[in-house]
């Protein structure tokens, strides 16, 4: 009688207890030789929602004098821009071929690994950075959002992904890289703040989205469809893939989802009305199926499924593309965080809600052609 009046007493102890949290979605990163980890915490305004100050030294100025320049960062591998005027305000000559050098870009972090004796704040100090210096229309911003310089996370790790393992924080805001010990002074000047990710606990899923490099080496999707379709004909007669990409500077508002025109034209999605030049216009999409992987190891396959979901859709007619943007990612995966590991693979892992996952079978039958 006592035995089961202890085991009932512990199992409501149990009950009242805190859950424990759950691991955390990626392992941390354990840099080998002298590389360093590196965290850097991004800045969310009204405009943009993943940006950095930086600085970078002064062209025709003393030793030691720098320029603050605000960056604007990127998940995806688009071209590094800067503004013509911009670039000359900072002191720089224009090349004729319009590609500008940064000689250094001079970035604010934390050391996470190897855990330093102390003051873990440093300097990560990138050369030769490439941009294209543009000239936008009268009236528009080359850097959207009042920042000076739009470089992408390829940018950071000098393209060497499996090497650096890039990751972005969605919920933390920070993104991390493996940087060589060269280019990572120590300033010990004090502990910079570095939190942990976050691990939520609650009725979450753990998932991983695997991609792949399309033709034009952007990170998509390895499975996604619209509306049924993995692919479509486009106006011009040319077969496209659907591809789904996760970006941080898309800042649309919930759902967050941005597509061009082919690609809407091509899987029947609603459309409010036609996009004038350089509009966006609302269009509902009666169902968008990524492909995820849950379980242990990550190796069960799962869709993630919305049901008549509203997107935006740019005037863009000839490109196929499709992307995620910081709201989706708040709204539909607790924890977010984007990146490359060790095997060159890029992932986008969250917790998500188990409602939303549906067995790969449920997949709706390509439409017959005509």
């Amino acid at each position: 009688m006592r035995t089961v009046f202890v085991a009932t007493l512990l199992a409501a102890v149990a009950a009242l207890a805190p859950a424990a949290d759950p691991p955390p979605l990626v392992k941390p990163v354990a840099p080998t030789g002298t590389a360093v980890r590196v965290r850097v915490p991004i800045v969310e305004d009204k405009n943009t929602f993943a940006q950095f100050p930086a600085t970078i030294p002064k062209p025709k100025g003393k030793k030691g004098e720098t320029v603050a320049v605000k960056v604007l960062i990127d998940t995806l591998p688009n071209h590094g821009i800067v503004g013509l005027k911009t670039w000359q305000d900072w002191g720089f000559e224009v090349p004729a071929n319009r590609i500008g050098v940064l000689p250094e870009l001079i970035i604010s972090g934390a050391q996470v690994a190897p855990k330093p004796m102390k003051g873990r704040d440093v300097e990560l100090r990138l050369t030769n950075v490439k941009v294209t210096i543009t000239e936008p229309p009268a009236g528009q911003e080359a850097v959207f959002g009042g920042c000076d310089l739009w470089l992408s996370l390829r940018h950071l790790s000098a393209s060497a992904d499996a090497t650096s393992e890039p990751r972005f924080y969605f919920a933390d805001r920070f993104l991390e890289l493996t940087a060589p010990g060269a280019t990572v002074k120590k300033l010990n000047a004090g502990d910079a703040t570095s939190p942990d990710p976050r691990a939520t606990a609650g009725e979450l899923v753990p998932v991983a989205g695997p991609l792949k490099l399309n033709a034009l080496s952007f990170p998509v999707f390895a499975f996604s469809s619209v509306n049924g379709r993995t692919e479509y004909t486009s106006t011009t007669g040319k077969l496209e893939k659907v591809n789904v990409r996760v970006s941080s500077v898309t800042n649309y508002p919930e759902p967050g989802i941005l597509m061009t025109l082919g690609t809407a034209r091509g899987c029947g999605v609603e459309l409010e009305r036609e996009p004038k030049v350089g509009e966006t216009v609302s269009g509902k999409v009666k169902e968008l199926r990524l492909g995820f992987a849950t379980g242990d190891g990550f190796k069960a396959q799962k869709d993630f499924v919305l049901k008549d979901v509203t997107v935006q859709v740019t005037d863009n007619k000839s490109e196929s593309a499709v992307w995620l943007g910081p709201r989706f990612v708040e709204a539909y995966l607790t924890d977010a965080v984007y990146g490359c590991g060790s095997d060159g693979a890029w992932r986008l892992h969250g917790r998500v809600k188990a409602d939303l996952l549906e067995d790969i079978k449920t997949r709706m039958p390509p439409p017959k052609k005509p």
